[in-house]
């Protein structure tokens, strides 16, 4: 088992990626389907992104919402926010209508992240967001759009971006809604809360090792996929695989094609497979 709590040398996302590419480098730090990333390419890419937001107007501190799908993009963005001292704000795909325009505003973002699947949500009530300036178009088209291309970003100086970020600075506010008829409540979350749940959860709790691959159909604007997913991973140097929603048809499937040692999953994930191995026979 190892020390119980985070080094004091690492106590930021920054500080985690940072020493995390030192030690693992060109080793793959995430998937998705055909896709993949290293850990020095996080890194540096992250790097990059961060530099690009800062020379377009997103400051320490600002606001900014990621209402996405599972993608290598999505955690990009996700860390390099984090590297930017900005804060992420994750957006429930579930929202639409007058609680998706609620939750945005209340964030009093003025930069927003969407891509194709939640493009037309957002679109149906763009007009009411009256304080976003600018937004970000994540697509695998060339299509025309009236957003800003995310591979824009992409082109840059691989430099970390130089800000200071303290430990209890707020890395995310997560939005949640107990029930369908609550008016959901931002939960803010500091660099720390999720530097100590990753590394607790995989090192103490989980007993998380290089070799393991983390698979998980959750979405990412969760808490639990980011803490026991993608900071857990990071903390124990192993690969991290994300996939589109949950299906039953293709979750062993994916298991077996990833060669995943552990999968993250919710509520009743468990008796869905479960019925459907019954049903198969």
């Amino acid at each position: 088992m190892s020390e119980r709590t985070p080094p004091a040398s690492i106590r930021t996302i920054q500080t985690l990626i940072e020493t995390k590419a030192k030690k693992h480098g060109e080793r793959t730090y995430l998937r998705y389907k055909d896709r993949q990333l290293s850990y020095e390419a996080l890194h540096r890419k992250t790097n990059i992104i961060a530099n690009q937001l800062m020379t377009r107007g997103v400051e320490p501190g600002d606001h900014v919402c990621l209402f996405l799908y599972n993608s290598i993009e999505y955690l990009l963005s996700y860390f390099a926010l984090a590297k930017l001292g900005a804060t992420v704000v994750p957006i429930d795909t579930r929202f639409t209508g007058e609680t998706l325009s609620y939750v945005i505003s209340e964030t009093e973002a003025e930069t927003v992240f969407i891509d194709e699947k939640t493009r037309a949500d957002y679109e149906e009530i763009r007009d009411d967001l009256t304080i976003i300036t600018t937004e970000y178009f994540v697509s695998t088209n060339e299509d025309e759009s009236p957003y800003r291309p995310f591979d824009a970003l992409l082109d840059g100086k691989p430099e970390a971006p130089g800000v200071e970020i303290a430990e209890d600075d707020t890395l995310a506010i997560i939005f949640v809604q107990p029930y369908p008829s609550d008016k959901p409540k931002g939960v803010m979350l500091p660099h720390y809360a999720y530097i100590h749940g990753g590394w607790v959860m995989s090192q103490n709790h989980f007993d998380y090792s290089p070799e393991d691959t983390i698979f998980t159909t959750l979405p990412l604007h969760g808490i639990l996929p980011i803490q026991l997913g993608a900071m857990a991973t990071l903390v124990a140097g192993a690969e991290f695989v994300i996939e589109d929603p949950f299906d039953p048809d293709l979750f062993w499937n994916q298991v077996d094609s990833y060669q995943a040692t552990i999968f993250l999953y919710l509520g009743r994930t468990l008796s869905v497979l479960y019925n459907e191995a019954d049903n198969s026979e």
